[in-house]
């Protein structure tokens, strides 16, 4: 079994292991072993972007293309030692390449003087990207396709020295089917929305909040689950320059916090993921700002 150097990185040892023909067998279903004959991967990319913005009423446009291809890219071999256990070992392939058309446009929602910014606006965020990955299973080339298209929708208003609002919609579908095994394609929606407020009383008392609801479906049996995350605090601004602040904060209110990952991969397909995190909790914090700007005032 290869012994790791407390040296070198983890990152390092890892492609070290990637080049040593000596199986690891600590896990008793599953070994791993190395392929000194592994040659160097390159990856080539293309990004092109374009942006305006109109400055007498801050409108803006922004769309972004860009598309990667792998060369010589490890991947892992996986194939079987009897009926029971798997071996795998990482080997060259070409075939992997991924593209992304993304863009943002941002509209002002109310008509104010030449070169002011409007205080309610709306911005509209889409996202649609293709990737292709390979793998070799049980012998086969196995390629793997993602489709993933997103929507968002933010919405922000604010109330200079008094109120500001941000409410978001975001939408996501994703697609992803192999070449072998087709049975284990899947498609999966992930959705949240959120609200954020901050008001200021009498210009010293501050109070804040923030909702999060997100909704998982197309997963697992046990993982489509709804998750609401409700945070709050409360400020003092505290001395004559309001450099200081004690706040009171609260994490979690509704303790329902979770985290559900859904991952795809060229060995397992699919994999839905429970971890177990951080609920509610308070915290007491002051802070004091030392910036200081010479000049006039």
């Amino acid at each position: 079994m290869p012994i790791a150097d407390p040296g070198i990185s983890l990152q390092e040892n890892t492609k070290i292991a990637q080049l040593q023909d000596v199986p690891d067998i600590s896990n008793p279903l599953n070994y791993v072993t190395g392929n000194p004959n592994l040659r160097q991967e390159f990856d080539h990319s293309f990004n092109m972007s374009y942006n305006t913005f109109n400055v007498s009423n801050f409108m803006f446009l922004n769309a972004n293309l860009s598309a990667s291809v792998s060369a010589n890219k490890i991947v892992n071999s996986i194939d079987s030692l009897g009926n029971s256990i798997l071996i795998t070992r990482p080997v060259n392939l070409n075939g992997a390449w991924n593209a992304m058309l993304s863009g943002t446009i941002g509209i002002p929602l109310k008509k104010v003087a030449s070169g002011k910014r409007s205080p309610m606006n709306l911005n509209l965020t889409s996202s649609l990207r293709y990737s292709r990955d390979v793998g070799l299973l049980y012998k086969q080339l196995n390629y793997s396709s993602t489709v993933a298209a997103n929507q968002r929708v933010n919405f922000l208003l604010n109330i200079h020295d008094r109120l500001d609002l941000a409410a978001d919609i975001n939408f996501s579908y994703n697609n992803a089917a192999y070449s072998v095994r087709s049975d284990q394609n899947n498609q999966y929606f992930l959705h949240s929305y959120a609200v954020d407020l901050t008001y200021t009383f009498l210009t010293v008392l501050n109070i804040s909040t923030d909702f999060n609801y997100a909704v998982n479906s197309g997963l697992a049996a046990g993982f489509n689950q709804s998750i609401p995350l409700w945070n709050g605090s409360m400020a003092l601004l505290l001395f004559k320059k309001k450099n200081g602040e004690v706040r009171l904060s609260v994490y979690d209110i509704l303790n329902q916090n979770k985290s559900i990952t859904h991952n795809t991969g060229d060995g397992y397909f699919v994999q839905d993921t429970y971890t177990q995190v951080l609920q509610r909790f308070f915290m007491l914090s002051f802070m004091y700002n030392l910036n200081h700007f010479g000049g006039k005032k």
